[in-house]
């Protein structure tokens, strides 16, 4: 992870890859996404924070078949709009 965010860094420094400017700031978005999700992580090494933490994971968890069905009611609604229009 770290190794793909210094090829980010180093790709927009040199243009090696001759990579365009908005594909780098969608994989640099994504890397910075995955990097925050690795140090929400890490702080259940502390011991005063790992319960919130993996009851924080818990939750969402427990909240797949409920979003599950609120994007099933915007597709819904959505759709029905479209169709209107």
């Amino acid at each position: 992870m770290i190794f793909a965010n210094f090829m980010v860094v180093v790709e927009h420094a040199t243009n090696y890859f001759q990579t365009k400017q908005s594909d780098l700031v969608e994989v640099a978005s994504l890397l910075t996404l995955v990097m925050w999700f690795a140090f929400y992580y890490w702080w259940r090494l502390f011991s005063k924070v790992a319960f919130y933490v993996s009851l924080l994971m818990e939750t969402i968890k427990d909240l797949k078949l409920f979003l599950g069905f609120y994007i099933m009611i915007i597709i819904t609604f959505s759709t029905m709009i479209m169709v209107l229009n």
